[in-house]
């Protein structure tokens, strides 16, 4: 008698393909050691779009790498030292994303530029000069690039190959991140379609790059992950108040500097990074437009006056987060009274309270809390209205999980992200094997890495 094939292996190729489209990486690993036809699909064309391969080391990877199948296009590396570059030959033609962790040599940019051809993302966190100079770069002559739309070089020194590149990419590019000293040597090069500037790295002079953020035409998002000037906020708010999307640090910023943001009536999302207090807000007129904000530290010599102020300054948030909290009762408590409209919340600190607070019993309408660094038997408190829970670092066992699940009974989906768990009653394979009765009721992810690297 011979043997009936199972179901799943009788499905039409184009089935199993959509199948698999519904799971996550970590699960289409799984499938694809059944057959070579599964794995085929796992890692077919459609899906290898959403991952990224993780380069470390060319002598343990590379024989498994050479005999495999997968076409990946978007590559990881932490250093790009003279084996790593052994990869590009398996990849480089259908490279479509690179990025380097630590640093990339001129001479290793320029090859990387010419022999891929079809790359959109570009990032390097720095750019080391070579001692020897190819005359091409100083002539602008690099490689059409027609594809490549993002890019991100964080160099604080600035090689001749990065302006060069600069120059000859800037009219395509649609996303930019650079180091704020490279700014100052392209004050006056223009970018008609970035639609994402981001600037990052300390700030060494008192020079404006005024006149180079005003070299845009198209910007929708800016993120100011550097000391920025009253100058500079001016520009940025008089030239794009269509903007939704603003970070910005307030190191060097004066109180009246907040006045620009009155400017921006098309503003949804602002960041703050640095401390904050009623000094810099008081004066502003109310920013209506803006539904998400986050800030990183509020001042607790005034925090009640600061809460106060940050409600009449942004009436209309329904999502907020605090990255570091410096007496976090305190701050919950203003919360509570300022904003417990709030639809979506987010903490994230290393103090913790008694387990029998309220702190969060007077936010009626929140549908979605993060909570990071913090124990969970704290917070426990019963909420309706929360659908959705995100855990960060947390310590964890069954009884608390159970708990979490019986205090929010409308909980659709809980997300527990590099939490840690009591080896003895807990381990990290069990959650999915939550009992039936719960998760048919809600979803439980459990995130211990990027879920979009494949090692």
């Amino acid at each position: 008698m011979s043997a009936e094939c199972p179901p799943m292996l009788a499905l039409p190729v184009e089935v199993l393909e959509h199948i698999f489209s519904f799971l996550r990486l970590n699960d289409r690993k799984a499938a694809s050691l059944v057959c070579h036809l599964w794995n085929e699909l796992a890692f077919s064309r459609r899906f290898m779009g959403n991952v990224r391969l993780r380069l470390f080391d060319y002598s343990r990877q590379g024989s498994y790498l050479r005999k495999s199948s997968r076409q990946y296009r978007n590559l990881i590396t932490e250093e790009l030292t003279e084996s790593i570059t052994c990869f590009w030959e398996l990849y480089v033609e259908r490279l479509e994303s690179f990025e380097s962790g630590q640093y990339l040599y001129e001479d290793q940019l320029w090859d990387l530029l010419k022999r891929a051809p079809k790359l959109r993302q570009l990032s390097a966190e720095s750019v080391v000069k070579t001692k020897t100079l190819n005359p091409e770069w100083s002539n602008l002559c690099f490689p059409a690039m027609n594809h490549l739309q993002e890019m991100r070089i964080l160099s604080e020194f600035v090689p001749v190959t990065v302006v060069a590149m600069l120059h000859s990419l800037a009219p395509q590019l649609k996303s930019l991140c650079l180091a704020r000293e490279v700014c100052t040597h392209i004050i006056d090069l223009q970018f008609p379609l970035v639609e994402v500037l981001e600037l990052v790295g300390l700030y060494y002079k008192k020079q404006s790059i005024a006149k180079f953020l005003c070299g845009f035409k198209s910007l929708k998002e800016i993120y100011m992950k550097c000391s920025v000037l009253n100058s500079e906020l001016d520009a940025i708010t008089n030239t794009y108040p269509n903007i939704t999307k603003l970070c910005l640090t307030t190191t060097n910023l004066n109180p009246n500097a907040f006045c620009f943001l009155e400017r921006l009536k098309s503003l949804k999302t602002l960041s703050v990074l640095g401390k904050v207090d009623s000094r810099f807000i008081l004066p502003c007129k109310p920013l209506k437009s803006v539904k998400q904000f986050t800030i990183e530290e509020l001042s607790p010599g005034h925090l009640a006056c600061d809460m106060k102020s940050l409600k009449q300054l942004l009436p209309n948030v329904i999502d907020l987060k605090i990255t570091r909290l410096q007496n976090d009762a305190c701050v919950l408590s203003s919360l509570r009274q300022n904003f417990s409209h709030l639809k979506r919340l987010s903490l994230n600190d290393n103090t913790h309270h008694d387990p029998e607070s309220d702190l969060l019993e007077n936010f009626k309408s929140l549908e979605e809390l993060t909570l990071g660094k913090r124990t969970p038997s704290t917070y426990l408190i019963s909420n309706k209205c929360l659908t959705r829970l995100k855990l960060v670092q947390f310590w964890l066992t069954k009884r608390m999980l159970r708990d979490i699940l019986e205090v929010y009974p409308n909980l659709k989906y809980l997300e527990l992200i590099d939490c840690m768990y009591d080896m003895q009653d807990i381990d990290y394979r069990w959650i999915p094997k939550f009992p039936s009765a719960l998760t048919e009721k809600i979803q439980i992810v459990v995130t211990t890495e990027d879920p979009s690297i494949n090692y």
